[in-house]
């Protein structure tokens, strides 16, 4: 009496499942391939892999990983089922790569080990992921920009001024905050449009990000006051670099002939126990020092004593005399 053998019984079997489905023997030599596995790879039959090693389903560069994985996989043969979160990539007749889940049970057939892969094709399930994965990048980029100018919006900026202050509490690293107002913004609105404010705008935040470190961070804060943040920074090097970031924005304000100037004020915290509110409240009532003053100007100050308060534009005086002064100073 004619008898089939276990092995038989399984490769037919697997010509009846809707999933691409391999048999390899203990050394890594397919025995059977399935009609599925091979529209999966796309190609021309089976014979393209019986007799070859699994690992040339896999992108070239990971072959030789892939065969010693393989090896000691028969030191302890157990199952891995469909899903278990890890997807390899694997490799088409015509070079292209895709993801696949695969599914691993250890068999003994007619008194040989063997075992059978079962592979699915992840892409589209992985495209999902990415295009999941990319609309939640975008959403808490909106949630954290200002959509108009690109700046980060004031949650942003409280998120990370908490972070400086953490980093000021526990490692006594400095920060600087310099807060500003456009003045005279309303006249570009009313006599030129919106549409001319908001290139303002978006201008001022390009011409500001292209000076500014890597870690600092400018951010709009209201319809026309920004905000920016400078990690590790004290105000002993501080002034130098606003004077020169204001100096090149009034600049380009006049090019542009738009009838703003700016009021700012520069607070650095080198110690002391700080609220994110308390340090933005502080360097707003700064800047509104400067415009009490007469706008067009900066004031500089630290967590404990005033360093200098000095007009930017039109208010600094031939002689170098400070037209903008802080008058809660006394001279």
């Amino acid at each position: 009496m004619n008898t089939t053998s276990t092995l038989t019984i399984y490769m037919e079997f697997l010509e009846t499942i809707p999933d691409a489905a391999l048999i390899a023997d203990q050394f890594g030599k397919i025995v059977h391939a399935n009609d599925e596995l091979v529209a999966l790879f796309r190609a021309r039959s089976r014979l393209d892999f019986v007799g070859g090693g699994v690992e040339k389903l896999m992108p070239a560069l990971v072959r030789e990983t892939h065969r010693r994985h393989f090896e000691t996989y028969w030191e302890t043969p157990k199952r891995r089922s469909m899903g278990s979160g890890r997807i390899f990539q694997a490799e088409r007749h015509n070079g292209e790569t895709f993801p696949v889940d695969i599914m691993l049970t250890p068999l003994r057939l007619d008194g040989i080990d063997y075992v059978l892969a079962v592979l699915r094709d992840r892409t589209a399930a992985w495209n999902n992921e990415v295009a999941l994965r990319e609309a939640l990048e975008r959403e808490q980029e909106l949630a954290y920009t200002d959509s108009l100018t690109g700046a980060a919006n004031l949650r942003h900026f409280m998120v990370m001024l908490q972070r400086s202050i953490d980093e000021l509490d526990h490692f006594g690293r400095p920060f600087t905050v310099a807060y500003f107002d456009l003045d005279n913004f309303k006249a570009v609105n009313d006599k030129q449009g919106h549409a001319e404010g908001d290139r303002v705008l978006r201008w001022l935040t390009s011409l500001a990000s292209a000076q500014l470190r890597r870690n600092d961070l400018i951010a709009r804060v209201g319809g026309d006051e920004f905000a920016v943040l400078m990690p590790d920074a004290r105000s002993e090097g501080v002034e130098h670099r606003v004077r020169e970031l204001l100096e090149l924005i009034q600049q380009d304000l006049q090019h542009n002939g738009w009838p703003v100037t700016l009021s700012t004020g520069v607070m650095s915290f080198e110690a002391g126990q700080w609220t994110a509110d308390q340090v933005l409240d502080t360097v707003d009532h700064l800047m509104y020092r400067v415009k009490r003053a007469g706008r067009d100007g900066v004031l500089f100050r630290n967590h404990s004593r005033s360093l200098q308060a000095s007009a930017t534009g039109t208010t600094m005086s031939d002689s170098g005399e400070c037209c903008c002064s802080d008058p809660d100073e006394s001279a």
